[in-house]
């Protein structure tokens, strides 16, 4: 190679040019780089934004002299080349563009065809559930998430939002039919955000599912009835593993018996999102469910109050009007949203303060009642028989 170029450089510049494109790409392809490391080389070699587009995938770009590639669309003006059926490559010069150009994007386009994983299933909703289980498991080093991740066709710096699924328990028929065939309870766990992301990769982890997605879209999804959700924090999917746990955090705080209008975990909610646990997320990873059994839960005098009251005939009632009155500014505002008078309200309060032993209506009260209910919904099936937190 380097006697071509000797001689063609004394024939012709462009023919020289060419020969160090194909060979500046040949290099990536034989000692099989990863598609970052291509992207980042080609936009250094190039002096100009580069990037990747189409297929299953996010979008990648990579600014001017290398580094780190992003989520990112070709701007408007950008020169484009095939990079197999459904992908293509492109390059965004901000002046003229160079005789060697469209050379350099077709010989781009090779490398990542030569590059790109070969897929390991026909269904490009739910990948290998092997390879998702290595990605979102603690027993993987570095090196194998990141390998388990391109065979998947997600580049490691890919932006990524991991969900925490839970849905209502099936009949027996439904069950009978989900053994049969696996990938169907996958596809239903993962439907909502078909419409969210240009793809998901699920899995089944126990009585969960977990959804890989792309970014999380600025809308919440509706979710079907019964569906439980708990979403993460963005993260490269090389963090995805990290990403999974805090997406399960979450999943704790959904449903019935949290304050709502405390930060964003609304009373009821179907899906909270990690962002917006704050100190709560922490206080939930120090209280795993594994290592909080009833008893020790029981044994907060706070709680166990909560307990007495959900016990007593008017029970669900009484911790609904707890909720608002922890969640709002105000007695009246608790009163507008349950929509009883204020005067019903302040008699009812009255006596759950008597079971509870101390006043609601103050802010001490109400910080302490928050964190009473909150801990009480993280072991929320502490009072069925030999229940543990979940």
């Amino acid at each position: 190679m380097e006697g071509l170029i000797l001689r063609l450089a004394d024939l012709d510049e462009g023919a020289l040019g060419a020969v160090r494109i194909i060979a500046f790409f040949d290099g990536f392809v034989e000692h099989q780089a990863s598609l970052e490391t291509v992207l980042s080389a080609t936009a250094q070699f190039a002096g100009c934004e580069v990037g990747l587009a189409g297929g299953s995938a996010p979008p990648l770009a990579v600014r001017p002299g290398g580094g780190v590639p992003f989520a990112g669309d070709p701007p408007d003006g950008a020169v484009r080349a095939r990079a197999g059926d459904d992908r293509w490559v492109w390059l965004a010069r901000p002046g003229p563009p160079l005789p060697q150009d469209r050379m350099l994007l077709d010989r781009l386009g090779y490398a990542v065809r030569a590059l790109s994983p070969r897929p390991r299933l026909d269904h490009p909703g739910t990948g290998d559930p092997a390879l998702l289980e290595l990605v979102l498991g603690a027993g993987a080093d570095d090196a194998g998430r990141a390998r388990a991740l391109r065979l998947l066709g997600i580049e490691p710096t890919c932006p990524v939002t991991v969900y925490a699924v839970r849905s209502p328990d099936p009949d027996p028929e439904a069950e009978a039919d989900l053994e049969a065939d696996p990938e169907a309870d996958l596809e239903a766990g993962a439907e909502f955000l078909a419409n969210l992301h240009p793809w998901v990769r699920a899995v089944r982890i126990g009585d969960l599912r977990a959804v890989v997605g792309r970014e999380a879209p600025a809308d919440e999804p509706t979710l079907p009835a019964g569906v439980r959700v708990g979403r993460s924090a963005p993260v490269p999917a090389s963090a995805a593993q990290r990403a999974w746990r805090g997406a399960r955090t979450a999943l704790r705080f959904t449903g019935s018996g949290l304050p709502s209008g405390l930060a964003t975990l609304a009373g009821g909610s179907a899906l909270v999102t990690e962002e917006s646990l704050g100190v709560w997320r922490d206080l939930a990873e120090q209280m795993p469910p594994e290592q909080m059994p009833p008893e020790r839960l029981a044994a907060s005098p706070d709680v166990a109050a909560l307990r007495r009251l959900g016990a007593e005939p008017q029970g669900p009632q009484t911790l609904t009007m707890l909720v608002a009155v922890g969640a709002t500014a105000s007695l009246r505002q608790a009163a507008a949203v349950l929509c009883v008078h204020h005067s019903t309200l302040i008699a009812r309060l009255a006596k759950a303060e008597r079971v509870l032993g101390f006043p609601v209506d103050t802010p001490q009260g109400r910080t302490r009642l928050t964190a009473a209910l909150i801990i009480r919904r993280l072991c929320s099936d502490l009072d069925a028989p030999n229940a543990g937190c979940r």
